[in-house]
C-alpha cells in the first residue's frame, strides 16, 4: 500500500502546485474575479458606493466595461434574475 500512497502523494505535488499558482496569478492580474463580499466588507461596500458618487461611477464603469456593447445597449440590460 506504501508505494501506491507515495505515488498519489507526488501526483497530487503539481495539481496542488499549480492551484497556488494560479490563485496568485489571477490576484496579481487585472482581470476581474468574482469575489463575494460579506459582513462587514459587504457593509463597507454598500456604504461607499451610496456616499462616494465618484466611487460609484467607477464601479458602474467597471461594470458596464463587462456587460460589452455600446452605451445604447447597455441602458437596456437587466438582471438575470428577472428572467427566471
Amino acid at each position: 500500500v506504501a508505494p501506491s500512497l507515495r505515488r498519489i502523494d507526488k501526483s497530487l505535488l503539481p495539481l496542488l502546485a499549480s492551484i497556488v499558482v494560479s490563485t496568485q496569478a489571477l490576484d496579481a492580474s487585472d482581470v476581474p474575479v468574482l469575489r463575494t463580499l460579506s459582513g462587514e466588507n459587504a457593509t463597507r461596500y454598500t456604504n461607499q458606493l451610496r456616499g462616494d458618487d465618484e466611487f460609484a461611477a467607477a464601479e458602474q464603469a467597471k461594470a458596464r466595461q463587462r456587460g460589452g456593447g455600446d452605451a445604447s445597449e447597455q441602458e437596456n440590460i437587466k438582471p438575470l434574475y428577472c428572467d427566471s
